[in-house]
């Protein structure tokens, strides 16, 4: 828990450093222009989660491309770290992602597991996201070994 806590402190202090500005815009099928998020535009989420690997919590992310956000999360059970990919990432739209999180579960002894979501998030002008997603998880040497989770989020985009 120690070390994920630090990881996620390191992360936070890089942040300044990694931001750049770079529009990308795309046409519409209705021939309006919307704008897809900037590179690396919005790119700091702060959250909460019920249900999912962790059952409920708060989750920080980091939009490392346009595509692809690193997550950490810590909740009732455990904790995880994880990447989500987005096929596009348009403000004041529905945007479908896949995930992958590694977690640990805190039940007594403790359980490794993998979460696999497919999801739909919500972005809204104001920057407030909103996401629903399942997920298969997997759990590593515990019985049963799989099932399917589902979790829902909200948050703030900076």
């Amino acid at each position: 828990m120690k070390k994920i806590l630090l990881i996620a402190l390191v992360f936070i202090n890089l942040l300044p450093y990694l931001s750049y500005n770079n529009t990308i815009y795309a046409e519409s099928d209705n021939k309006e222009e919307k704008k897809i998020l900037k590179e690396n535009d919005l790119n700091f989420g702060l959250g909460l989660q019920l249900f999912g690997s962790t059952f409920s919590g708060g989750w920080i992310d980091y939009s490392i491309t346009k595509h692809i956000n690193i997550e950490l999360g810590v909740g009732y059970l455990g904790y995880y770290a994880g990447l989500r990919y987005f096929f596009e990432k348009i403000k004041s739209n529905w945007n479908l992602y896949l995930g992958c999180n590694y977690s640990k579960l805190m039940l007594g002894p403790t359980v490794n597991t993998i979460y696999m979501p497919i999801g739909y998030e919500y972005i809204s002008e104001s920057n407030f996201t909103f996401s629903g997603e399942l997920a298969a998880f997997l759990m590593i040497n515990a019985y049963p070994p799989f099932f399917l989770l589902g979790a829902l989020k909200i948050g703030y985009l900076f």
